[in-house]
């Protein structure tokens, strides 16, 4: 859960509220108590309670009666009773009719009670589990069927690759999509020029001649997004979005339902998600990655290439990429991806260029992390902040952002104080615009004390991979999986790589082990490489 875990203890003696708070407290918790059942009722009535431990016998109100006015206030709150003075009839009563689901007696036994509210709490979870799946299940059965209703084939997926002819259709897009990309900011949508083959389409037909877009162009981004209007159907060149056409509202969701159910995304399910459409065309086979984002006003697609190749050893090393950048040297390599110094050949301007590993870029979930971080990147402009000219993706798939600088310290004393200073205005500077990132960032500015205590006190050491930990920390969602982070050890402090807190302190830590190789030309801690994992 992203909230943590609300406990409320009612007794009308404060010392027994205390005292169960003290033996429940946990990391993940949050334990409210109150004397009164009114003040029980205002809570409940406040704020979502996973978990009640109610006593027996009040002055205002039995136990009994509280815990049946908190089932009607909220049915999934497991109720517990407490009790000096149980009996048989009243432990009846409670289980069989108000379905307390566990009734303890005073004093209490400390590992008992305990138990019982990880029991609870695990009871909390199946339920819930249980009623999402119907409900998922419900709205997927519910998709499915008006797919069904508009056109049967709309479910049709083939048991391999599917595959792509061309059509009229698909002719007609792709030339409007190479005017697109000659004309570039001054191109107009393809409205006008679509409109007679658009209304004389069938939504798979449709389909398929949009997935044949990322096909046909690899380096381009297929966008489909809800408007008033429709849905608007767009190309991401680079760091740029041109529209290319809006297709009615009821085409255009029978269009993005059948995408979706081409790269098997659960239609009944919320939030992003992420999925393969496996694809047979002009002889080639292809991936092409679909992220799928459904809202109450329609769902939002994104539909890009992915790169093609060898599923091992090093990214390819091309000196010039795609006519837009000539490779010159590289500069470091971590993961998931090698940093080169390079030309861009447009601007005449040496660039630091980004390059996901192959095996990563055939990942839909890297890929999208990977252009999520460089659209956002894009948006700051401060002088101490490296700009992003450019993002977008090769020939073959694999996505590349280009920095605008190389970030070199001065090695002379005032430019050393001059480095610090505007690292940290560009630091400052960031979380104003920011989007998901990395690494959650708090208001507090922590004392430059404590930040070069903590760079003291921490001896990082791994290699630089994917590490595996129990709760995942990225703001972004979908894009981490739970139980993973990304990141690299040299950089991170030891609480994002065990179960740690994480805030803004994770960002001075980084920042200091930043400087610290500026400045000295390598990282404060080193640790051999290990093949293990």
């Amino acid at each position: 859960m992203d909230r943590p875990r609300t406990l409320l203890i009612v007794d009308d003696e404060a010392s027994i509220t205390r005292a169960l708070a003290r033996v429940l407290a946990a990391p993940g918790r949050r334990v409210l108590t109150a004397q009164a059942p009114a003040d029980a009722l205002a809570i409940v009535d406040r704020e979502p309670i996973d978990v009640v431990i109610s006593d027996k016998d009040m002055p205002e109100m039995t136990g009994l009666a509280l815990l049946a006015a908190i089932r009607a206030r909220q049915p999934l709150a497991i109720r517990m009773m407490l009790t000096g003075r149980a009996t048989l009839d009243s432990a009846l009563a409670a289980i069989n009719d108000q379905g307390v689901f566990r009734y303890l007696t005073k004093p209490w036994d400390e590992v008992e009670l305990r138990a019982a509210v990880t029991a609870a709490l695990e009871r909390l979870d199946a339920h819930r589990a249980e009623l999402e799946a119907r409900a998922i299940a419900a709205r997927r059965d519910a998709a499915m069927a008006d797919l069904a209703a508009i056109d049967p084939r709309l479910l049709e997926v083939a048991p391999d690759r599917h595959p792509l002819t061309r059509s009229p259709l698909s002719v007609g897009i792709e030339a409007a999509v190479d005017r697109i990309r000659v004309d570039g900011p001054a191109a107009r949508d393809a409205d006008a020029e679509l409109a007679p083959l658009l209304a004389a389409c069938d939504p798979s037909a449709l389909a398929d001649a949009l997935v044949r877009i990322p096909v046909h162009a690899p380096t381009l981004g297929l966008l489909l997004a809800p408007t008033e209007h429709g849905i608007r159907a767009s190309l991401e060149v680079g760091a740029y979005v041109r529209p290319l056409c809006t297709l009615p509202a009821t085409l255009g969701r029978a269009v993005s339902g059948r995408l979706a159910v081409l790269a098997r995304v659960d239609l009944g399910r919320d939030g992003e998600q992420y999925g393969l459409v496996h694809l047979s065309a002009d002889d080639v086979d292809a991936d092409v990655m679909l992220a799928y984002d459904p809202s109450a006003h329609g769902a939002r697609l994104e539909l890009r290439r992915l790169a093609s190749g060898p599923d091992d050893g090093p990214a390819e090393r091309r000196d010039d990429l795609g006519g837009r950048y000539r490779l010159l040297d590289e500069l470091g390599d971590g993961a998931t991806a090698i940093v080169y110094r390079a030309l861009h050949l447009a601007l005449d301007r040496e660039v630091a260029l980004k390059l996901l590993r192959p095996t990563e870029a055939r990942d839909p979930r890297a890929v999208a992390r990977f252009l999520r971080e460089a659209r956002v990147a894009s948006r700051f402009r401060h002088a101490n902040v490296i700009e992003i000219l450019d993002y977008g993706q090769l020939p073959d798939g694999r996505p590349v952002p280009g920095d605008g600088a190389v970030a070199v310290a001065d090695p002379r004393p005032a430019a050393r104080r001059r480095t610090a200073a505007d690292r940290r205005r560009g630091r400052d500077h960031a979380p104003a615009r920011r989007g998901p990132g990395r690494r959650p960032r708090g208001r507090r500015r922590a004392p430059r004390s404590e930040a070069r205590e903590r760079v003291r006190e921490r001896r990082p050491a791994g290699q630089d991979r994917r590490l595996r930990r129990r709760q995942s920390w990225w703001a972004a969602p979908g894009l981490t999986q739970e139980g993973w982070t990304v990141g690299t050890p040299l950089y991170m402090a030891p609480e994002q790589i065990v179960d740690g807190p994480s805030d803004h302190r994770l960002d001075l830590y980084a920042l200091g082990c930043i400087l610290f190789e500026m400045l000295t030309g390598h990282p404060p801690y080193q640790a051999p490489r290990s093949a293990s994992s």
